[in-house]
């Protein structure tokens, strides 16, 4: 064999070993990388939702919103949103002693509105700003804030302790056990009475069933709504005409928070309870077909 002949068939043969380590250090590589390792966005999004908390440990930051809770909570019942994978910071609420009573008197009904107000936001950014003082910045959305929302300004009128996170009531539902349990607690039996209407909001009758200012309310969509929603009622004027500081969307501004117009008992047709129940606005969000349920403060 030629020298030329023996240099090429060495070659090769260095080339085949080279080859055959490679390969076989990849197979041995192989055996301690674990595919699990190895995982989609949307894998790592799912490991990111947060575990039970302890129930002692406040969760607190619609909440939004929601649905998302808040959009107010969009498609009927609340869609779910993730949640923080650590409790948002708490807001500065009042400590007062619970109200042992229904109807609150006039300080108390004059304590329940100026406390509402301060929630006021009349834009979309300052509604945002309020969301997240509440309930923690990335869930404060005013689309999905209304629970949060509701249960914060009954806090700041003395309704109800801070023993409750408004975040809690972030994107609630009460067809969900955990969340039915958490609505019977804050709003004990032993304080609170209760009253399911499955009344169409447009179709009651307001004036031999009023509302009253510190009434808790959870608006059912129905199948012709597209968000559920939970609102305080802030104040009730001389004239019966009840009124409510929440979330809710707008043409020019998008989802606010200001001072509305819930019904006005003499004029059947005003009022967010008859625009949220009107076809034509049902673009803004559509709820209240399937009634309401209300918490109030038992007489004292």
């Amino acid at each position: 064999m030629s020298l030329k002949l023996k240099n090429i068939g060495f070659g090769l043969s260095v080339g085949m070993g080279i080859s055959f380590l490679l390969f076989f250090e990849f197979v041995l590589l192989g055996e301690f990388v674990s595919l699990t390792d190895i995982q989609p966005a949307s894998a790592q999004e799912l490991l990111s939702t947060p575990q039970n908390m302890d129930p002692a440990t406040p969760k607190i930051s619609e909440a939004a919103a929601p649905t998302v809770l808040a959009t107010p909570q969009q498609a009927g019942a609340i869609s779910l949103q993730p949640r923080p994978s650590a409790p948002p910071p708490t807001p500065t609420l009042n400590i007062e002693q619970l109200i042992l009573g229904n109807p609150l008197d006039e300080a108390e009904q004059a304590q329940l509105h100026a406390a509402s107000l301060a929630f006021v936001a009349p834009d979309f950014y300052s509604s945002k700003a309020v969301g997240e003082a509440i309930n923690g910045e990335g869930y404060g959305h005013p689309s999905n804030i209304c629970g949060p929302l509701a249960i914060a300004i009954l806090q700041e009128g003395a309704i109800l302790s801070n023993r409750t996170a408004p975040y809690e009531f972030w994107l609630l539902n009460p067809d969900v056990d955990e969340d039915l349990a958490k609505l019977k607690s804050v709003f004990a039996e032993s304080r609170f009475e209760s009253k399911r209407d499955k009344t169409s909001l447009n179709k009651v009758d307001w004036a031999s069933s009023p509302l009253m200012a510190g009434d808790f309310l959870y608006l059912f969509s129905g199948s012709r709504g597209n968000f559920e929603h939970m609102l305080a009622v802030t104040r009730v004027d001389e004239d019966g005409r009840a009124y409510t500081v929440t979330n809710h969307n707008t043409e020019e501004e998008g989802f606010i928070i200001t001072e509305e117009l819930l019904y006005d008992p003499n004029n059947p047709g005003e009022g967010l309870f008859y625009k949220w129940t009107e076809r034509e606005k049902s673009l803004l969000g559509s709820t209240g077909f399937d009634g309401y349920q209300l918490w109030r403060l038992k007489e004292k």
